[in-house]
């Protein structure tokens, strides 16, 4: 695309309207990088049945849909590093404390779980420490980690629930908390309860003044 854009804001917006056409499309599991994203659009409209090969050999591996946000993913601090047993209705607090979108959550097992296949809740709360008011599952449905056997709950697996792979993220504020919890118990088993998601462009002037006082003369 023969297009010179300045950087910063008119170059992000541009590769925001490139990336909103190019996703959802063939080519989009190949782009990992925002610098990828003009390219993809400009092979957008290929019909060429070797196409999967040409833009494998532009782009590289085939990423199965990552999306440009997951150059800046990042994992959210839980309030405690240690492992918590499956055999309770054990809880990890993650504090959010800038504009997050959540994409994936899930659970690291460090010990087998046995004998029953646990259930996770991920519940989202206005306030941090699982203060205020909560929302069950993060937004009512999506936030859960459940259905998995009890075979796939072996020492070193990794449970996931990809939310944004085909549903929306779920958008947290700052001030804002997630908490994990076991919801359905298991005879043994230890692990570790994870969040990971982006920042989301946004402003804390657009926080209420109901939670969030700014700095006088600032």
């Amino acid at each position: 695309m023969n297009i010179l854009v300045p950087k910063f804001k008119v170059g992000a917006m541009l590769a925001a309207a490139m990336w909103s056409a190019v996703r959802g499309t063939w080519i989009d599991r190949f782009v990992s990088h925002r610098a990828q994203i003009p390219m993809a659009y400009d092979m957008l409209g290929l019909r060429n049945p070797l196409r999967g090969g040409l833009a494998a050999g532009l782009f590289g591996m085939e990423l199965r849909g990552a999306g440009s946000a997951w150059e800046s993913r990042r994992w959210l601090q839980p309030t405690s590093d240690a492992a918590i047993a499956t055999t309770g209705a054990n809880t990890v607090n993650f504090n959010v404390l800038d504009y997050f979108e959540v994409a994936v959550i899930g659970f690291q097992w460090t010990v087998t779980g046995t004998v029953t296949a646990m259930v996770m809740d991920f519940d989202k709360y206005s306030r941090v420490a699982a203060g205020g008011t909560g929302v069950d599952k993060l937004d009512g449905i999506n936030g859960l980690l459940t259905g998995f056997a009890v075979g796939d709950q072996t020492a070193g697996k990794v449970w996931y629930n990809d939310i944004a792979d085909k549903k929306a993220p779920v958008t947290c504020e700052p001030g804002n908390s997630i908490q994990a919890i076991v919801t359905t118990t298991t005879t043994a088993g230890n692990g570790l309860p994870f969040v990971v998601g982006w920042t989301k462009a946004e402003t804390f002037r657009n926080l209420s003044s109901n939670t969030a006082v700014r700095m006088p003369n600032t």
